[in-house]
């Protein structure tokens, strides 16, 4: 059992509390519950965590296959043409882009893989987080040449209009630069954790 607050609109409506001593405390509408506090004060929400009427947005989009033709010592946008999610329909597979609809502090997340298509593998690169058209977060490797994997992480404030997220590399030497696809080679992933 459990102490339970009720607003319910049967009858008269309004408030209706009852109690018991278990030490759990169900909150209702209707006579269904939506937030329960246990004994420890653990928050469990029966239909998930949401802002208003918003819930925080989440995404991972990735590269099917893997993107070739990447030009040496340029910036190139990674080409995330797939996703794995998209809870807001804020990642467009077609410009490789993010633009969240709800403003707030946003945890993003991008890992590029390292390769060639064919030819000698690259000695270096960098992979960065660009918010609009500036980078906001980056990952740099120098050495010898094989394939390896950057990863970069920031925590920035997203306007929920106009402000976009978006992932771009840079490679230095070996040939026919490429990089790995799937949802574990390269990605741009992040999830709202805090409203305005």
């Amino acid at each position: 059992m459990a102490s339970t607050i009720n607003g319910t609109s049967t009858g008269n409506g309004g408030l209706i509390s009852t109690g018991d001593d278990s030490g759990i405390l169900n909150i209702q509408t209707n006579e269904t519950t939506a937030i329960t506090v246990d004994a420890s004060q653990n928050i469990s929400f029966t239909k998930g965590f949401t802002v208003g009427s918003t819930a925080f947005p989440a995404f991972n989009g990735y590269i099917s296959g893997y993107q070739g033709g990447i030009s040496q010592s340029t910036w190139t946008k990674v080409s995330l043409s797939a996703e794995d999610f998209d809870t807001n329909n804020n990642f467009n597979t077609s410009t490789y882009t993010f633009t969240p609809t709800v403003a707030g502090y946003y945890q993003l997340t991008g890992v590029a893989s390292f390769g060639s298509a064919g030819g000698t593998y690259p000695s270096g690169g960098t992979v960065s987080i660009y918010k609009n058209s500036g980078s906001i977060s980056g990952s740099q490797y120098s050495g010898a040449n094989q394939i390896f994997t950057l990863t970069t992480a920031t925590l920035v404030y997203m306007n929920g209009s106009t402000d976009t997220a978006s992932l771009y590399v840079y490679m230095t030497g070996g040939t026919n630069g490429a990089l790995n696809g799937g949802s574990y080679g390269t990605y741009l992933t992040g999830c709202m954790v805090r409203s305005a």
